[in-house]
């Protein structure tokens, strides 16, 4: 009996862990800096894609990303957001070469 106990705790705190995530990701979505499709687990999704290519292959990414936001500005969905991701892309490139010198 003390071991069920035991695990049900265990599984509301859980459960409350997870509502507290959500609850975070609710009150404070950042679609440009943070987007919550690529924050989930322990590794940002671009630190992942930068530690996978390296400095000048990340800086690559980062360029072309760049461009793809700035091309799509106002034609798919929200101009003034393409065009925050592209200045994020762009910022994100710098920031890395200037942690190489």
């Amino acid at each position: 009996m003390q071991k069920a106990i035991e695990d049900m705790k265990k599984q509301i705190e859980d459960y409350a862990r997870y509502i507290l995530e959500l609850e975070a990701r609710l009150e404070a979505p950042d679609s440009v800096n943070h987007p919550a499709h690529y924050t989930g687990g322990e590794v940002e999704c671009i630190d992942a894609i930068e530690a996978a290519l390296g400095v000048d292959g990340f800086v690559s990414y980062c360029r072309g990303n760049a461009i793809k936001y700035l091309w799509r500005a106002g034609l798919k969905w929200d101009a003034k957001e393409d065009l925050q991701k592209a200045a994020w892309y762009s910022s994100r490139a710098a920031s890395t070469l200037n942690r190489g010198e």
